[in-house]
C-alpha cells in the first residue's frame, strides 16, 4: 500500500532524470560560451581563468586599436613623394591604448576602474611612449608620486559621461584626482564652437564614445596634465 512518503520519493526518482538532463544541459551551455572568442573592442581577447570575458574599460583600452594613415617622411622630417605619380607617400599605422591602461592601474586606480563607473580620456600609445618613463619613474620616486598620480588620474572620470553630456557647453568636471576638499584641479571642457572637436583642458577629442561594460572612453591627442618639474638635486 503506497502512503504520502512513498509517493514522494517516487515523485523524487522520476524527477531526477529531468533535474540530471537539465544540469547536463546548463553545465553544456557554460562550456560553450567558455569555448566561444571573447570578443572586446572588435578584438579578440583571452578570458581570465574562470572563463571569464571582461569588457570593462581598463581592458577595453587594451583592446582597442584603430588603423590611420600619414604622410611618409624622411629622416630629415620631409615628406617623401613617389617619383612617379609626384603624390606624397602614405603609410597606415595603426593606434593602441594599453600604455593608457597600465599606468591608470600602476597608479592604483585598477579596481576603480574595473568594479565601478568610469570615464577615461585616453591618450594614444603613440604619444605616451615618450613620456612613459618619466611618468614610472616619478610614481617610483617618493618626492614626486604623488604629482604622477595626480597627473595620471586626470584621465579618469567615476562615471560614465557621453559625448552628448558635454554637447553645447562649457564647463568643469571632477576626475580621479580628487575633488575641491583635495585641493586638485578639475577638468575643464568646451563644445561651443561649430565645427571644431570637443576640447578637454584645451586638448582636442579626436574620438568618442568607445563603449566599456562599466563607462565610456574617449580619445584626446595629448595628456591633460604634465608633471612638475623634478626637484634640482643639491
Amino acid at each position: 500500500m503506497l502512503n504520502i512518503r512513498n509517493l514522494l520519493t517516487m515523485a523524487a526518482v522520476l524527477a531526477l532524470p529531468f533535474n540530471v538532463t537539465e544540469a547536463v544541459a546548463q553545465a553544456n551551455a557554460a562550456a560553450a560560451e567558455a569555448a566561444e572568442p571573447c570578443i572586446v573592442a572588435g578584438k579578440e581577447m583571452p578570458r581570465d581563468r574562470d572563463g571569464v570575458c571582461h569588457a570593462d574599460v581598463l581592458s577595453t583600452l587594451r583592446a582597442y586599436a584603430y588603423d590611420y594613415t600619414v604622410e611618409k617622411r624622411d629622416a630629415d622630417g620631409n615628406v617623401v613623394i613617389d617619383e612617379k605619380t609626384g603624390d606624397p607617400v602614405l603609410e597606415t599605422h595603426t593606434e593602441t591604448f594599453a600604455l593608457m591602461a597600465s599606468l591608470l592601474e600602476e597608479a592604483g586606480f585598477g579596481d576603480a576602474l574595473t568594479t565601478g563607473e568610469a570615464t577615461i580620456f585616453a591618450v594614444p600609445d603613440s604619444v605616451l611612449r615618450e613620456l612613459v618613463e618619466e611618468w614610472r619613474a616619478a610614481l617610483l620616486d617618493e618626492k614626486r608620486s604623488a604629482d604622477a598620480i595626480r597627473v595620471i588620474a586626470t584621465h579618469a572620470v567615476d562615471e560614465p559621461l557621453r559625448r552628448s553630456w558635454f554637447s553645447a557647453a562649457n564647463g568643469k568636471v571632477w576626475t580621479l584626482a580628487g575633488d575641491w576638499r583635495s585641493g586638485a584641479a578639475p577638468i575643464a571642457f568646451h563644445d561651443l564652437t561649430r565645427g571644431l572637436p570637443l576640447r578637454i583642458n584645451s586638448v582636442p577629442v579626436g574620438r568618442n564614445d568607445v563603449f566599456a561594460s562599466n563607462g565610456v572612453i574617449h580619445v584626446v591627442e595629448r595628456p591633460l596634465a604634465a608633471l612638475k618639474p623634478a626637484p634640482v638635486a643639491v
